[in-house]
C-alpha cells in the first residue's frame, strides 16, 4: 500500500498486508472480497482508505467514482451470508480482524466496504454493523502506520462545548453536524492500495 504518484508528488511505500480469510464459514463474503481484490479496475486495487478511527479501526473499499479512489459504484454481487447463521456468528477477535460492513441500499445488505481492527479489544459496535471475514496474517505494522496518519479530527482548540453542540445539532437532524463529524475521520494524506490479489499457496 502506498500513495500514488498521480496523487502525491512524494509517495512512500508502507508495505504489504496479507489477510487470511474464513472461506469455509463465510463463503459468499470471502468470494466477493477475493473478486474485488483480483479486479484490475474498479476493485480494491487503486482505491483508498476513506476513514481512520484511531485506536479502533480503519476503513476502505467504499463504493463511488473509481477516479476518486473508490470501488466502482456499479459493482454488485449476491451474498447469502446475510442469512447464514455460521457467518453471522463470527465475532471480532480484536487487533487485525477484517470485516465487511453491512450497507444500506444493497439488496443483500453486504457491500464492498471493509474494516481492519486496530484495537486489541473487541469492538461490539463494529460487530453489530459488519460481518467478520478474516484476519491479518502479515503486515500488522503497516495497518498500525495507517492508524497513526493524521485526520481532520478537531484539535485541542475545538472545545468540549463545541463538540457537544455538534452532537446536539446531529440529534436535531442538522445534516451539517453529521457531515462535520464524517470529516473528522478522513485522513489528511492519501493512503492508496497500489495492488491487490490472491496469494496461491506454495506447492513445496
Amino acid at each position: 500500500m502506498e500513495t500514488n504518484t498521480a496523487i502525491c508528488s512524494d509517495p512512500v511505500t508502507l508495505g504489504r498486508v496479507v489477510i487470511g480469510l474464513y472461506g469455509n464459514i463465510a463463503p459468499d463474503s470471502v468470494t466477493n472480497f477475493q473478486n474485488l481484490a483480483s479486479m484490475k479496475v474498479g476493485g480494491y486495487k487503486g482505491s483508498v482508505f476513506q476513514e481512520i478511527h484511531r485506536g479502533d479501526y480503519i476503513l476502505a473499499g467504499r463504493q463511488g467514482r473509481v477516479k476518486k479512489g473508490y470501488v466502482d459504484s456499479l459493482w454488485r454481487s449476491s451474498n447469502k451470508d446475510i442469512t447464514n447463521p455460521k457467518a453471522l456468528g463470527l465475532r471480532s477477535q480484536g487487533l487485525g480482524t477484517v470485516s465487511l460492513l453491512f450497507q444500506g441500499g444493497l439488496t443483500d445488505g453486504i457491500g464492498s466496504t471493509f474494516s481492519v481492527s486496530t484495537s486489541s479489544s473487541v469492538s461490539e459496535e463494529l460487530d453489530e454493523k459488519s460481518l467478520v471475514i478474516g484476519r491479518v496474517l502479515e503486515g500488522m505494522e503497516v495497518i498500525s502506520q495507517i492508524d497513526q496518519i493524521p485526520t481532520f479530527r478537531p484539535s485541542g482548540t475545538f472545545t468540549q462545548v463545541e463538540r457537544s453542540f455538534n452532537l446536539i445539532g446531529g440529534a436535531l437532524g442538522d445534516q451539517r453536524a453529521a457531515r462535520a463529524r464524517e470529516s473528522w475521520v478522513k485522513p489528511k494524506i492519501t493512503v492508496l492500495i497500489m495492488d491487490s490479489g490472491i496469494l496461491v499457496p506454495s506447492s513445496d
